[in-house]
């Protein structure tokens, strides 16, 4: 099925299925010692900040902390590895851990050199997991140390076979990543050998997405499409479109969501191939999301739009309104867009619209009612809770 998302929002005839869309679309070095780990940064005490911003959309101030990082760092990554646990990395090789609770720095520690980039960490029965672009290291959650190098002092890394594109995935003991030049590989957490390996047209830069406990789905940047069982990188279904995407996809059952910059919005599924599709009259530079059956994305000239899930038939468009949908409260989606956070409601009307500065990043740990983190550069971290 075909459709067009466009300012006047016409419906053009629906077309047949299939997994490539229709032809005639216009396209257009080694790592640092442990460093000393610093004292922790005591978080504030949760207040009810007078005139803050992030209070309109639903959200109290829990606390402020610190990541500890040098000088002439800056904050990179923030990843929510479990209820508790916060994992703070910056691009000169730093690490800390904190308490999700309270903020308080647990331990830091340097990781990597400076040329090295941190891609992703997951919390394993083992110990944290942190993965850069050459390698997988397995620390002790209490001291930060390698599990594994913990008697001889010296750092016991599993080096990746390839060099990843994208942030990698921890599934049953098995890392599984994207590569710039198009290969997707399953590797062994602790023995760090090549379980499988799979491959597609073009590089891969956007993140794959979790279809399910053993399936994901990839998309290279001259539009192949992927959907691989990752236990043994069988592939469930491939098709093609005929760009990458700029932003996060997303997925729901068996079926995977992209926004891309060939103009177009897609659903492809496993067992239909390409479900739908809705052409727009410009690339789509930002993410899709998916909720309750709906599926959201900004269009240039159009707004925010919500689609039905199943036909990609639009439902409303909030005017004004760009950026990915990062979370919702309470029925409102959040939507940021790198220096403006908006609440839109479940009927496409604006609740809020604060501006935030493009210094800032701003995360969720859940999508449905999940605790909303804001970070800067130099390592201070907000903390709202809903309330």
């Amino acid at each position: 099925m075909m459709l067009a998302l466009t300012a006047g929002l016409a419906v053009l005839p629906a077309c047949a299925s299939a997994d490539r869309a229709d032809a005639d679309t216009k396209a257009p070095a080694p790592a640092a010692a442990p460093a000393p780990t610093p004292a922790p940064a005591q978080a504030a005490a949760p207040t009810a900040k007078t005139g803050d911003p992030i209070a309109a959309l639903g959200y109290s101030l829990r606390w402020i902390g610190y990541a500890p990082i040098a000088s002439n760092a800056r904050l990179v990554n923030l990843v929510s590895v479990s209820d508790e646990l916060l994992v703070a990395d910056d691009n000169r090789g730093g690490l800390a851990l904190l308490s999700a609770s309270s903020g308080e720095v647990r331990w830091a520690r340097s990781l990597a050199s400076s040329s090295t980039r941190f891609l992703n960490h997951f919390l394993s029965p083992d110990g944290l997991v942190s993965v850069t672009t050459s390698s997988s290291s397995l620390l002790n959650i209490d001291t930060g140390l390698d599990v594994f190098g913990q008697t001889s002092g010296r750092p016991m890394r599993s080096a990746l076979v390839r060099m990843p594109g994208s942030a990698p995935f921890l599934q049953d003991g098995r890392l599984v990543y994207a590569t710039f030049d198009g290969h997707i590989v399953g590797q062994g957490l602790g023995t760090g050998l090549k379980l499988w390996e799979s491959r597609v047209s073009g590089g891969i830069s956007a993140n794959p997405v979790a279809m399910g406990p053993n399936v994901i789905g990839v998309l290279s940047n001259s539009g192949s499409v992927a959907i691989i069982e990752t236990a043994t990188g069988t592939s469930l279904r491939s098709a093609s479109i005929f760009a990458g995407t700029d932003g996060p996809m997303a997925s729901f059952g068996d079926t995977l969501f992209v926004a891309s910059t060939d103009q177009s919005i897609y659903a492809i599924s496993v067992r239909d191939g390409l479900k739908w599709r809705v052409r727009t009259d410009v690339p789509l530079r930002d993410g899709v999301a998916y909720h309750d059956g709906r599926v959201y994305v900004s269009v240039p000239g159009v707004g925010l739009a919500a689609l039905d899930a199943g036909t990609g038939k639009r439902i409303w468009a909030a005017e004004g309104v760009d950026g990915t949908v990062i979370g919702v409260r309470a029925g409102m989606l959040i939507v940021w867009n790198g220096s403006t956070i908006t609440g839109v409601d479940a009927d496409g009307a604006v609740v809020e619209r604060r501006e935030l500065g493009s210094a800032l990043k701003v995360r969720t740990d859940a999508f449905v009612d999940g605790s909303l983190y804001i970070s800067d550069d130099k390592g201070q971290i907000r903390k709202y809770s809903p309330r």
